[in-house]
């Protein structure tokens, strides 16, 4: 196995170009071998698909689901689909292990829509024009100050009704993997009361919890950076359906829905059964069925509305099925 990895790791080398130290931390804290996918020739490995575990909050729902993190193709192998053809075996696997979805953050949106992931959150992209304000100052982040991250992050994520969940573990690798990568960081200060941080490098932004990022313009560290900032319309973060009775029963329910559908899916019938448990909460149990079906939906029909999409996917699809799930947005970074 060792041996195999070190020729992995001569792949991400030449495909991504990332430094040695970022190679070395990639290898011991992200590579999982259940989570990597390898196409080789003559021995060689020259196509990869990587993917981690992310725990994610839904409402007031938490589950983990993988998260794809890296593609790689030789460049003499590329035009052969052995990208493709490695994420139809990951997307295979998720299914097996029935788990109910998994996400990733797409280099081609057309490449991963023909292997129907869907766009479930969106960002703008702005370029920072540096612009003075007394009340604004920023610190450096240091390995010190990651507890102070930590409370930013979940400050800012538990107002929301969708995030990424991160501990302090989660946010001291995310530190330890961004600087590897070259990155820096900064804590920003209003009235001298923190009011965010943000991840940034190589003239960009890779991530902000600030309450309102036009705070973002008064940080001269950062002038001329660009920022995809959440929530915003153009395609960030893409999920595709793994176990469909998983992601029926592990996903939140628009408030009051209560009753029982079938939904045809590309060929297969699935009955959702909802019930309100004693103290309010919605029970979900979803088997397959011979019954007839209230909804013909697409896989990605269904992971774009039920992760939140609603209207933004409306065409085509039915109003009562709209209802069912409530609208939100993730809030997951590329950094995670």
């Amino acid at each position: 196995m060792q041996d195999k990895i070190s020729k992995l790791k001569e792949l991400h080398k030449l495909v991504f170009k990332d430094g040695d130290n970022y190679i070395e931390f990639f290898f011991d804290k992200r590579f999982t071998p259940e989570y990597c996918w390898i196409h080789e020739e003559d021995g060689q490995p020259v196509g990869a698909v990587y993917a981690k575990s992310v725990p994610l909050r839904l409402g007031t729902k938490e589950l983990t689901v993988p998260f794809v993190t890296g593609v790689a193709t030789h460049p003499d192998y590329r035009g052969k689909k052995i990208a493709s053809t490695l994420m139809k075996k990951a997307l295979a696997y998720f299914q097996e292990k029935e788990l109910p979805f998994s996400l990733l953050h797409p280099f081609n949106v057309d490449f991963y829509r023909k292997l129907d992931y869907e766009a479930i959150n969106f960002a703008s992209e702005i370029i920072i024009r540096y612009l003075p304000a007394a009340e604004v100052t920023c610190q450096e982040v240091t390995t010190a100050s990651l507890p102070l991250l930590t409370t930013l992050y979940n400050n800012t994520t538990n107002k929301l009704f969708a995030a990424a969940l991160r501990t302090s573990t989660h946010i001291e690798d995310i530190w330890q993997e961004h600087s590897k990568d070259g990155g820096t960081g900064y804590i920003i200060f209003k009235n001298g009361i923190p009011n965010g941080y943000i991840l940034c490098g190589e003239g960009e932004v890779f991530e902000s919890t600030c309450e309102d990022n036009s705070i973002l313009f008064a940080v001269k560290e950062i002038d001329g950076y660009k920022f995809k900032e959440l929530f915003g319309n153009q395609p960030y973060s893409m999920a595709a359906a793994g176990d469909i009775a998983a992601l029926l029963t592990s996903i939140p329910l628009a408030e009051g829905a209560k009753g029982e559908w079938v939904f045809a899916i590309e060929g297969v019938n699935y009955s959702l059964q909802v019930i309100s448990s004693p103290d309010g909460q919605s029970i979900a149990t979803c088997n397959k069925t011979s019954s007839p079906p209230d909804f013909h939906i697409t896989k990605r029909q269904l992971i774009s509305v039920a992760l939140g999409g609603g209207e933004r996917y409306a065409e085509g699809i039915s109003k009562l099925f709209l209802s069912l799930f409530p609208k939100y947005e993730i809030f997951i970074y590329d950094r995670f």
